[in-house]
């Protein structure tokens, strides 16, 4: 429901819609009791998000500085070696923040984003972009078919472009330790608590009360 609620409530904000179809849906209570996690705000996921994008090269100066050789001769070979490392991390910065944004529009789970592949995207279709997934792909097992904000699909369009992706190529690469990496960027942004903003791990878990503008 979760998913559904946000782009619902994105719908009547771009007036899409002039009544919420969800007020009249009864939610489900009762049941094996889970543990609850704390929930990220929108300023907070924004913050995420920046962190994903800078932290890759943030590290790598803190590491190895910012300094060159002292030479001349020396200095050109390692500014060019330099800005090839920075570009590289650039990009792992990039596409962390993309999984992120992924996972906070579409409710996905972490494995799922991890199979997820150009192929599976319609980003032309109208009037809005869509998301499908094989039921062999899910955890639930069943097919997937996510509308995509249309802003979050151009982005989705330049990363497939800019990194020449094929149909059926992998759209990220998604670490085994993408949660523990997601914790080092939320202590970046001063979130030292246990925070899951995204289905990581707790499901088809999609904590902003609507879809932010990041």
């Amino acid at each position: 429901m979760s998913a559904i609620s946000i782009w619902v409530a994105w719908l009547l904000k771009k007036d899409r819609i002039t009544v919420n179809p969800l007020d009249r849906v009864d939610v489900p209570t009762g049941g094996k009791k889970t543990k609850e996690r704390r929930a990220l705000s929108v300023h907070q996921i924004q913050k995420l998000l920046d962190a994903a994008r800078a932290r890759p090269l943030v590290a790598f100066h803190e590491r190895f500085g910012t300094e060159v050789a002292p030479t001349v001769r020396q200095r050109e070979r390692a500014q060019k070696k330099r800005d090839a490392a920075t570009a590289d991390l650039v990009a792992v910065g990039r596409e962390r923040a993309l999984v992120y944004k992924t996972a906070v529009y579409t409710g996905l789970r972490l494995g799922e984003i991890a199979s997820l592949r150009p192929c599976h995207l319609e980003l032309d279709r109208k009037p809005f972009p869509r998301l499908q997934i094989l039921g062999k792909l899910t955890k639930n097992g069943q097919q997937a078919r996510l509308l995509l904000v249309p802003a979050f699909a151009e982005e989705l369009t330049d990363w497939i472009r800019d990194t020449k992706k094929k149909p059926d190529d992998l759209l990220f690469h998604v670490p085994q330790a993408s949660v523990r990496i997601m914790q080092k960027d939320l202590k970046l942004v001063g979130h030292l608590g246990r925070a899951w903003p995204f289905g990581l791990r707790s499901g088809r878990r999609v904590v902003a009360p609507e879809p932010p503008s990041l």
